[in-house]
């Protein structure tokens, strides 16, 4: 779910790079999209394995991408207005600064979570499979 701002805005960025004025971070990467999600993860929370965490990993997407420093008009879409555009050396240089060590450290933050949800998944998976077999 951490990833899930940058798979949905960062093509529809990188495509549509006129009309968005060179922004990679778009829609969903707005508080109103981290709240429409949360509504979704309760709705659907009995087929969910933990909603809590996957939604809070994908609002920890909006903070570690520090929002409120460079986005403000997206974090707080639509009551700001479309932000202004960006200069082209801005988005090479935001490539550029995409294998900081601030980033690289909320890959491997975001990676030991997702290495803990799925040993979880998997500890309750075998612990249900043993307790079915004593029966």
């Amino acid at each position: 779910m951490a990833i899930t701002p940058d798979l949905i805005d960062k093509p529809i960025g990188l495509i549509f790079h006129e009309t968005f004025g060179h922004h990679t971070r778009l829609y969903a990467h707005s508080l109103l999209f981290a709240f429409l999600i949360l509504i979704a993860f309760y709705l659907y929370r009995k087929r969910l394995v933990h909603p809590l965490i996957l939604w809070l990993s994908f609002f920890g997407h909006l903070v570690l991408d520090r929002m409120w420093i460079f986005s403000r008009e997206y974090l707080y879409w639509p009551l700001l207005g479309p932000p202004p555009p960006l200069a082209r050396a801005v988005v090479l240089g935001w490539l550029q600064g995409a294998i900081t060590p601030y980033n690289l450290f909320g890959e491997v933050v975001g990676a030991l979570i997702l290495l803990a949800v799925y040993l979880d998944q998997q500890h309750n998976s075998s612990k249900n499979l043993s307790d079915t077999e004593r029966l």
